[in-house]
């Protein structure tokens, strides 16, 4: 019912990468409602608290795996691993979804101290009232494929030695732990079907070594920078010019895809200079982004 009737996005968040580091990633709101007066305008600018996390994936709180749990928290906090820093970010786009503003932060000291892992990449939320962030690795860089678990919401009673410190809130944080003793050789990214109980996780390398559909299905919306050490090497003039982000229509009666050409989101000219945008999520959760039932 939700993809044949659910509304049109009119927000995307988008994480934006400093390459430099010369100043915090941040996450920029952009309007997407075509009857707004800032339709294609970056409407609002999140910075991180830290120079050099290197923002990547994000995900949600709380998702539709957790439907059937009447004491699942709301989906209002996204979730965003940093890659470089190994710190965990909690924004709260409920209160104000045009401006959103950060909620918690599990700093990278207190998740080594739980778990050893660091270079975290992807979080998803876990049917047992979890959020779950896959690694890549430890401290040292090493490559480790192994899988933290953070409280739904953010809060909760210290469950081991590792505590969170907390930003415009006063609940206590606390990193759970390990997802399993079983590790493999190397992590990156990760996905599940609690119906069928399987998860499919992949790997990418040693950390010292080495798109989204709208909510109705209609739009895919992609970006163009996938890390910036590879982007600084492998696109030295996108580092300098900034990434883009553009729409793709998706034909869901006949099939097929076209390129909107007329549709174009510059972070070239971002305020304080060119960044680069790496992924989108939109407010409530998109058909990309949730995990079903």
């Amino acid at each position: 019912d939700a993809y044949l009737h659910g509304p049109r996005e009119k927000l995307l968040y988008i994480p934006c990468v400093i390459p430099d580091h010369s100043r915090p990633d941040y996450i920029a709101t952009v309007d997407v409602d075509p009857e707004s007066a800032t339709h294609l305008q970056v409407i609002h600018r999140l910075p991180m608290p830290h120079l050099g996390d290197e923002l990547h994936h994000s995900g949600w709180n709380s998702c539709s795996s957790c439907f059937a749990d009447p004491n699942a928290p709301s989906r209002r906090l996204l979730v965003l691993p940093a890659l470089g820093s190994g710190r965990v970010y909690g924004v709260d786009t409920a209160t104000d979804p045009r401006a959103p503003r950060l909620a918690a932060v599990a700093e990278p000291k207190d998740i080594q101290a739980a778990t050893g892992l660091s270079y975290l990449h992807t979080s998803h939320c876990a049917p047992d009232g979890s959020i779950m962030v896959s690694a890549m690795g430890d401290a040292e860089g090493s490559a480790r494929g192994s899988f933290l678990l953070l409280n739904q919401d953010l809060s909760g009673d210290v469950t081991s030695p590792a505590s969170c410190r907390l930003y415009l809130c006063t609940r206590t944080c606390s990193v759970k732990g390990l997802w399993s003793s079983e590790e493999t050789p190397y992590g990156y990214d990760f996905w599940y079907q609690p119906r069928l109980n399987v998860m499919i996780s992949s790997g990418w390398g040693a950390p010292k070594i080495f798109s989204k559909l709208s909510l109705d299905g209609k739009r895919l919306y992609v970006t163009n920078s996938l890390y910036s050490p590879w982007d600084k090497q492998f696109y030295p003039s996108m580092v300098e010019g900034g990434s883009h982000v553009l729409k793709i229509d998706v034909d869901t009666e006949k099939g097929g895809l076209s390129l909107d050409t007329n549709w174009i989101v510059d972070f070239a000219k971002e305020p304080e200079g060119p960044v680069l945008a790496h992924e989108i999520r939109y407010p409530g959760g998109d058909c990309s982004s949730d995990i079903w039932i």
